[in-house]
């Protein structure tokens, strides 16, 4: 049996992930449903929105910094920062601006990986008023619209990009 946990150990580890924490998180988490506000609030430093041009650039700044203080590899700090500062698409609040112009993220399954389905997991108070909020905004700006689709017996609301 050890042999098997140390196997599936190997990948969260080498991708720099505490298994240890993170299964002694699941074991104490608590239902409280401000602990989740509190959370987000501790460790994401305040983003106030401004209008100069260096402050979006700073704040992505302050989130390396958070994400390094939270383990992440440090030995891929260099790498980290390149991407960061390789597009200058950072904003602090979503505006009607133009859009940037990279190419597309592209999110394909390896040859030979399987999907896998699990059960819906509630986010913290916090992150849901955060999501609520933020697709209100791409609503309002008219960047994406919902629109149903009946497949089968099922119907899927789907939120498409307007072109």
């Amino acid at each position: 049996m050890s042999q098997n946990l140390f196997l599936v150990r190997d990948v969260p580890t080498a991708l720099g992930l505490d298994v240890d924490q993170q299964l002694e998180q699941l074991a104490v988490r608590n239902e409280d449903e401000d602990e989740g506000e509190i959370d987000l609030r501790d460790d994401l430093p305040f983003l106030a929105p401004s209008s100069t041009d260096g402050e979006p650039q700073a704040a992505a700044e302050r989130l390396i910094d958070v994400a390094l203080n939270h383990r992440f590899p440090s030995h891929l700090e260099k790498q980290l920062r390149a991407i960061v500062r390789k597009y200058e698409i950072w904003r602090l609040k979503l505006g009607d601006v133009p859009s940037a112009n990279v190419e597309p993220v592209r999110i394909r399954l390896r040859e030979g990986a399987r999907a896998v389905k699990r059960k819906p997991w509630p986010y913290p108070p916090a992150a849901r008023a955060f999501l609520r909020e933020f697709n209100d905004k791409l609503v309002e700006l008219g960047w994406v619209y919902e629109t149903q689709v009946v497949v089968g017996q099922a119907l899927y609301c789907l939120c498409g990009c307007k072109a």
